[in-house]
């Protein structure tokens, strides 16, 4: 697991709340869902949600947003902020 494209992830999550393919990108992580799935089975607790985006086109795309519930050594230590 890329350690610099985790600590972005968490990061930008703290900051902004989701973080988006969108954001990833700008942030250098081209393979977003990749890292997520790394991090879940490292212990990170993330919450996934959907939502529907409007295309330049005018058509719609759902996409996934990711957010950062706990790392592994806050889940350890019960260390949780409110959701």
């Amino acid at each position: 697991m890329n350690n610099t494209q985790v600590e972005k992830i968490v990061s930008y999550s703290r900051s902004f709340g989701w973080i988006s393919q969108r954001e990833a990108y700008r942030l250098g992580i081209y393979r977003l869902a990749s890292r997520i799935s790394d991090m879940k089975r490292a212990g990170y607790r993330i919450m996934t949600e959907y939502a529907r985006v409007e295309n330049a086109d005018g058509t719609s795309s759902r996409i996934a947003r990711y957010k950062v519930i706990a790392t592994p050594y806050e889940v350890i230590h019960n260390v949780v902020e409110n959701v």
